[in-house]
């Protein structure tokens, strides 16, 4: 494997950590888990709960080793500091200065390994006013600017309606923290180095969420004009339409070939040339949609599936195991119900572990006396 020789012990809970190290022991990593006696990461705790863990915890750290510290415990804190000498890298999310108050920060680790890769994921990153501050998601998409935008252009509803299913600021941190340290470790390869690595969770909203709205109003300060930009909904061949049996059909013809190809589809050719005109093309979504209501969603994609309009069904969540990209490409194991990581390489394999660790199931293998 890849990583087969690469160590990795993850201070970090919830979402964004886990799941940055989930990516690396798909590659053979190995991930020891240092949590807190008793409680453990707080995700363990989180939705269901089937056989003392659920499946939110499963997913993110299966393959993972699990020992307990008590940080405040000088002798458990030597054993841990033995444990560091041939570690790989550190990642952790506590706020800035908690691994220093522990005596585990990156300059005092760093005295013991000169070579680690040190990570730490906050929500506003190392430095500035805001740098102290608790948060989750949905602060850090309110502090981007993000919630805004989403919420600006349709005052009829109510801001629960805004709050997104998925965490989308924590995905962007995991995602930048995989990428931060596999740069890291390339640079250890050629120059012998380790370093510190800053992920802050609201910096990465503006720099992988926002990019085609922030640039542009940092250019003009003008704010985004919704009626004028096809990718906020309004207009008819960017849009969600009801199908005759209550289900959905996603339209995203942005482009005049697409959009020519979905007029003719539903025998509208006089529509066309519509696509110039924004007020046009956002008054005449009613009529497109009394049309698509006048068939179910599975005549539409019969009509639909040879021909390229950019044209989707929204498949529903008891859909999603047996929908066509999740069966061509095997994503969900069925019993499981884990989710592969979504790269394909042709000549590494990455594995799917089994389970998550029991809080403190290695204690012995890492922390006993004979061991150290």
């Amino acid at each position: 494997m890849v990583f087969d020789d690469i160590k990795i012990f993850d201070f970090t809970r919830l979402l964004p950590g886990p799941y940055a190290t989930s990516f690396f022991v798909s590659l053979g990593a190995e991930v020891i888990k240092v949590e807190e006696p008793g409680q453990g990461d707080y995700m363990r705790q989180y939705g269901k709960i089937t056989n003392g863990s659920n499946a939110a915890f499963n997913f993110l750290n299966r393959g993972k080793k699990s020992i307990t510290i008590d940080m405040h415990n000088e002798a458990e804190k030597v054993k841990l500091k033995k444990l560091l000498l041939d570690a790989d890298i550190i990642i952790e999310s506590f706020r800035p200065g908690t691994m220093k108050k522990m005596g585990f920060d990156y300059e005092s680790v760093k005295a013991l390994n000169p070579s680690l890769i040190y990570c730490s994921i906050t929500g506003f990153g190392q430095k500035g006013r805001l740098s102290n501050k608790a948060g989750h998601d949905l602060n850090f998409l309110a502090s981007s600017g993000l919630l805004d935008i989403l919420m600006k252009f349709d005052k009829e509803k109510k801001p629960e309606d805004y709050v997104p299913a998925i965490q989308i600021s924590d995905i962007s941190a995991a995602l930048n923290a995989v990428n931060a340290l596999l740069v890291a470790l390339i640079n250890r390869f050629k120059t012998g180095m380790g370093q510190y690595i800053d992920i802050s969770i609201t910096d990465g909203v503006y720099s992988n969420c926002m990019q085609l709205i922030l640039p542009e109003y940092v250019t003009t300060h003008k704010e985004p004009d919704a009626d004028a930009n096809v990718l906020f909904g309004r207009h008819a061949n960017y849009y969600i339409y009801d199908t005759k049996d209550n289900k959905k059909l996603c339209v995203a013809a942005l482009e005049l070939k697409f959009w020519k190809t979905f007029c003719e589809a539903i025998h509208r050719p006089d529509l066309i040339g519509f696509i110039y005109d924004n007020q046009k093309m956002i008054l005449i979504k009613d009529e497109i949609q009394q049309i698509l209501s006048q068939q179910t969603l599975s005549d539409w994609m019969d009509i639909f599936d040879n021909i390229d309009a950019c044209v989707s069904p929204v498949v529903e969540l008891n859909e999603i195991s047996t929908s066509i990209q999740v069966s061509d490409h095997e994503l969900v194991d069925s019993v499981t119900g884990f989710i592969r990581q979504p790269i394909m390489f042709s000549a590494i394999e990455m594995i799917m572990k089994e389970r998550a660790p029991d809080l403190g199931e290695h204690n012995s293998l890492y922390l006993d006396s004979s061991v150290l």
